[in-house]
């Protein structure tokens, strides 16, 4: 039985009253009591196309004014969502109370600023979840707290794959056969060199374009094989939470970040030394460029990563509880990548940009801030 119908039984068991409103994707459930009606408008909207904001607010509007006329003072309407896409419904119920069946997931999402309950509904609605054919044993809330951790890999075919996180995954490991293992019969190899970051190259000959390149660039197997695990663990539950677009430039910004971060820090490390073989060989003609070499050369993908790590642990905070998105064969992946880097980093592996981790971590924090937080804020005051 699909979950409208089994929503509609249910309403229809406890009592409700039924009003066909005239449209196939939607229908109208009351339950009176004295001069106060609770309403429950289901809305079966699997992509976001059968309704935009206006409309939305508008039939709310007339569905209460509707209400009004039959003399009830008190009305309490909640628009409940059976969709796909739990994010375009959120901007579809902007402005009104509304939870979302989220039919890929088999959860029901209910955000910040949402009723935590109405009418006792919300944990007969997870149970129904629970067993309606979705694969999906367990299920969680957006909010308030977790009640049962997903099993992502039970889930069906989710229409919002990541596709960003595998266009990455696949440009690192394209670049590393191209540079790696078919470097030296495709004539490749030499591409590390004009795209590995280097602070001297970035400061002194403005190559800013190496502070992104040298992301998708990976000294060996082991080294690649790390940071794609990372990506791979983190990639799917940020895409899924932020979105295609705002993942896709998090992940670039901040690897970008980490990168800028790393030039900072072997540049206060290095820049004495490297100015005053500068200043000694610069009469003899030896260009500038000639000198990266002694400049401290850093590559790989962990930065972006870290700008990843931070992203989460600022999500897992401003969503206290929202923490069932990682699944555990998830969090393991994540779990041993952040051990894998940090014991690398402390026997002092060539392959661990320590700074670039750093920076990329805060550069995570801030950006969720900049992206996600305050366009929140913002929408919250205006709405």
């Amino acid at each position: 039985m699909m979950i409208r119908e089994k929503i509609t039984k249910y309403f229809i068991d406890r009592g409700f009253y039924r009003v066909n409103l005239g449209k196939e994707f939607m229908e109208l459930f009351y339950i009176p009591r004295d001069s106060a009606v609770s309403l429950v408008w289901v809305l079966d909207d699997p992509r976001g196309n059968g309704i935009d904001n206006t409309q939305f607010k508008g039939f709310s509007e007339k569905i209460r004014a509707s209400f009004r006329e039959k003399g009830f003072e008190s009305i309490n309407l909640l628009g409940l969502f059976i969709s796909h896409d739990p994010f375009a419904m959120r901007e579809i119920g902007k402005g009104e109370a509304f939870w979302v069946v989220d039919e890929n997931y088999g959860r029901l999402v209910i955000y910040n600023d949402m009723p935590e309950d109405f009418e006792g509904l919300k944990l007969p609605i997870e149970e129904m979840l629970s067993v309606t054919g979705f694969g999906v044993k367990q299920q969680f809330t957006a909010e308030p707290e977790v009640k049962k951790k997903i099993n992502i890999k039970s889930l069906r075919k989710y229409e919002r794959r990541p596709y960003v996180m595998f266009a990455f995954l696949a440009i690192n490991i394209l670049v590393f056969l191209l540079t790696d293992t078919f470097g030296n019969l495709l004539h490749t190899g030499s591409w590390k060199d004009y795209g590995m970051d280097n602070w001297w190259l970035v400061f002194h000959e403005h190559e800013y374009y190496r502070l992104l390149t040298a992301t998708f660039l990976h000294s060996d197997i082991s080294h690649i094989l790390g940071n794609m695990i990372g990506l791979y663990a983190l990639g799917e539950v940020l895409e899924f939470e932020f979105g295609h677009l705002r993942f896709a430039i998090m992940y670039l910004v901040g690897g970008i970040l980490a990168s800028l971060g790393s030039c900072w820090y072997y540049m206060m490390q290095e820049s004495i030394d490297m100015n005053d073989l500068w200043r000694a060989l610069e009469p003899a003609g030896v260009k500038a460029k000639d000198l990266a070499v002694n400049a401290t050369y850093s590559l790989g993908a962990s930065g972006a990563i870290y700008a990843m790590v931070g992203m989460l642990a600022a999500y897992l905070f401003a969503n206290r509880g929202k923490s069932g998105a990682v699944d555990p064969s998830r969090l393991t992946l994540f779990l041993f990548y952040i051990f894998y880097t940090f014991v690398q980093g402390f026997r002092g592996s060539e392959n661990i940009d320590n700074a670039a981790h750093l920076a990329g971590f805060i550069a995570g924090i801030g950006l969720y801030i900049l992206m996600i937080t305050l366009p929140a804020l913002i929408k919250k005051r205006k709405s």
